[in-house]
């Protein structure tokens, strides 16, 4: 095998012992070059495993890239659509922080470039949208596309905890959004980077555009 993609389950709490059997395998099997995601963020908290693991990859030897996405757009279309479409509202404990959402289909093809280049060059690509927006700002947007109005609430973690504990939520994956929000609040997922228009050689996707695409999600039931 050439090459290979390693990414982790998104619901996993602790991504390091996954990355660090892939990485394992690749290096048994010996793969050649690697390209790996792991996420945005700081170094430490829910980071430090994905940080753990993109410094096994570069012991390991292997020629590589490390693309560290930012949130997903698409998290408004699955993660929080149903919310939005029976209350006209999202609750998120995020404050009043920005964040520099990236749509999903640009991770995938920074990902393709990649792959398909030759000559793995052990670079770590922040991959980000174009602008950095307030939850204010995505509810605008949403609104606008949809036609209705929606609004963003902002919560406190411990309420948060408690709503999606009584939706069966499990435990783990409370204290795993718990602590992506804390990034969130802490201001490390605002910055925009240019790492996508240098891979990909145009500007990312926006999110007005994802949210016009995506408008039939947001309509009320």
């Amino acid at each position: 095998m050439r090459k290979a993609f390693l990414l982790a389950p998104a619901e996993t709490g602790d991504p390091y012992p996954v990355l660090s059997r892939l990485i394992e395998t690749a290096k048994a099997r010996g793969v050649r070059e690697i390209v790996m995601m792991t996420a945005m963020g700081p170094d430490d908290g829910i980071s430090a495993s994905f940080r753990q693991a993109e410094a096994l990859l570069r012991d390991s030897g292997i020629p590589h890239e490390i693309l560290r996405p930012n949130w997903f757009m698409q998290m408004y279309a699955t993660l929080w659509a149903e919310e939005i479409r029976s209350t006209g509202a999202f609750r998120l404990p995020a404050a009043d922080a920005r964040v520099s959402y990236i749509d999903v289909r640009d991770i995938a093809e920074c990902a393709g470039e990649l792959l398909l280049a030759e000559g793995a060059q052990g670079r770590t690509h922040s991959l980000t949208g174009g602008e950095s927006l307030h939850l204010g700002e995505v509810a605008a947007s949403l609104s606008r596309a949809s036609g209705r109005a929606i609004k963003y609430v902002k919560v406190e973690p411990a309420d948060y905890a408690a709503a999606l504990a009584r939706e069966g939520v499990p435990q783990e994956l409370i204290d795993l959004l718990l602590a992506l929000f804390e990034d969130i609040r802490g201001g490390y997922l605002e910055p925009v980077s240019g790492d996508v228009e240098e891979i990909l050689s145009r500007r990312p996707r926006s999110f007005e555009n994802f949210a016009e695409e995506q408008k039939a999600v947001w309509k009320g039931t």
